[in-house]
């Protein structure tokens, strides 16, 4: 029998220690990869947002250009 929630706070209740070894598998990497968003007082949550806003610009102002419609 199986029970997890891979969320906040984290369960994990098993029988299978296979189970576990595949499910710490699965979320190394995705830890390993992840832009922390909580260290420095939300200074890095502001500049995680403020490049995701610059790179949707960067790129909405390349599909104006390309389509010729120019900004608005």
């Amino acid at each position: 029998m199986t029970f997890m929630v891979h969320d906040n706070p984290n369960f994990f209740f098993t029988d299978d220690v296979q189970v576990f070894d595949n499910s710490i598998g699965w979320y190394d990497p995705i830890r390993d990869n992840s832009y922390s968003l909580n260290d420095g007082s939300g200074h890095n949550m502001s500049s995680f947002i403020e490049g995701l806003y610059n790179k949707i610009s960067l790129l909405r102002k390349r599909i104006r250009s390309a389509s010729g419609k120019g900004e608005y």
